[in-house]
């Protein structure tokens, strides 16, 4: 990607006209870039549906990016239904 989205990318992004190679690109730029999130914003006030369909979208992605991956221990204490961050806590430090 050029060093921003361009607007028929953000438009086809907005319409789930993007492959699924070429959305995860806009995506990573998105995070990284604050005017083209500006652009986003402002394209997707012009149709409703794709402002929700984008802020359930962001919402997943900043969860995946938020959330690291967890190891087996972790799991297996979630499992037992160990609170997250204390399954979080054992995991790592079984992991080290």
């Amino acid at each position: 990607m050029t060093r921003h989205a361009g607007i028929d990318s953000i438009d086809r992004y907005l319409d789930d006209r993007l492959s699924e190679v070429e959305a995860t690109v806009v995506e990573a730029h998105l995070l990284a870039c604050a005017d083209c999130r500006d652009v986003l914003a402002r394209r997707a006030r012009v149709e409703p549906v794709a402002v929700k369909r984008h802020e359930e979208s962001w919402e997943q992605i900043l969860e995946g990016v938020d959330q690291p991956r967890l190891t087996v221990s972790e799991r297996l204490l979630r499992l037992c239904r160990v609170p997250r961050p204390v399954a979080r806590l054992v995991g790592w430090h079984t992991s080290s």
